[in-house]
C-alpha cells in the first residue's frame, strides 16, 4: 500500500496562514512544524513512498475573498522540485 504527501506539506506550516492568506488554504490544511518534520522523517525512512504536488489551481475569484469562504487549492507543479530540494537531499 502506498502512502503519499503533498510537497506543500513538506515545506510549509500553519504559521503561514496566520495572516489568513487564501493562497495557502489547502485540504488537508497545513499543520505544525513538528508535523512537517515528522513527514520528512517518514520520507527518509521510506514510510512515505510518494510525493505529490496536489496541483489544484483555483481561479482568482475563488481565492480573493474571506478565508472561510475561499476555495481550497493551490498551484504546485511549477515549483515542486525546487521546493523539495530545500528540505530533502537530491539523492532521496
Amino acid at each position: 500500500m502506498s502512502c503519499s504527501v503533498a510537497v506543500h506539506h513538506l515545506v510549509l506550516t500553519d504559521s503561514i496562514i496566520e495572516g489568513f492568506d487564501t493562497r495557502y488554504k489547502v485540504s488537508p490544511p497545513l499543520r505544525t512544524e513538528s508535523d512537517r518534520k515528522a513527514l520528512i522523517a517518514g520520507i527518509l525512512d521510506n514510510t512515505i513512498d510518494m510525493i505529490t504536488t496536489d496541483h489544484n489551481p483555483i481561479d482568482i475569484e475563488h481565492k480573493k475573498m474571506e478565508f472561510d469562504w475561499a476555495t481550497n487549492g493551490t498551484i504546485g507543479l511549477e515549483s515542486a522540485f525546487g521546493a523539495l530540494l530545500t528540505v530533502l537531499p537530491l539523492e532521496k
